[in-house]
């Protein structure tokens, strides 16, 4: 919805005139607002990105916002953005302060996501885009993973799968029982760089 309120605003301007607006961030990274980076990046020169990245600014709402100031004409890909910090209150509270003191300055020329980088992470980025392929042009089919059903069930500690291999009665059994239960990671095991294997198992029958 929010996003006809910005072409409908857009339509409304002079030109150079300028629009601010704060919304939902979802059409910075999600699919569906890819036709709305597409039409900023097009249409207007976006001057201001905040982010709010998870600060809460409305009491009634839990929706992550932030806040585009952009003007009726030619992007000069010269945005000035920042990303608030939620351990830091004055962040927000000195909005202006903050934003003038840990901006950076981003260009946004298509629909692909708008991610917010300081200069040094948009160098790293553009570098590894030179020699890397995005997942996107992969011909792989991505999926989120195991679901058992009922985790509880089917995924238990390592002493519980002791206890299930000293009841096998024979070493046959102990063998085949072993090949059914296999080492599981989640989501909150894996780094960055590595994981960090709870010691636990997966019944996978």
């Amino acid at each position: 919805m929010y996003c006809l309120f910005y072409e409908r605003g857009w339509q409304l301007l002079k030109k150079n005139g300028h629009l601010c607006y704060i919304t939902s961030n979802k059409w910075m990274r999600a699919g569906y607002g890819e036709k709305t980076r597409d039409f900023f990046a097009n249409n207007t020169n976006p001057q201001l990105l905040i982010d709010f990245s998870g600060v809460k600014i409305f009491e009634s709402a839990t929706v992550d916002t932030n806040i585009l100031l952009f003007s009726k004409a030619t992007n000069e890909q010269h945005t000035v953005c920042a990303i608030t910090n939620k351990q830091n209150k004055d962040s927000v509270k000195e909005l202006s302060v903050f934003v003038q003191q840990h901006h950076s300055v981003c260009s946004f020329t298509a629909s692909d996501s708008w991610v917010i980088l300081s200069e040094i992470e948009q160098s790293i980025k553009r570098k590894i885009e030179a020699v890397g392929t995005p997942l996107k042009d992969w011909n792989i089919n991505i999926y989120r993973g195991v679901l058992t059903g009922y985790n509880k069930a089917f995924i238990i500690s390592t002493e519980k799968r002791n206890e299930i291999l000293e009841n096998c009665q024979t070493e046959d059994e102990r063998k085949r029982t072993e090949e059914l239960i296999r080492p599981i990671l989640r989501g909150r095991d894996i780094k960055r760089y590595g994981y960090d294997w709870a010691g636990l198992w997966l019944i996978n029958t």
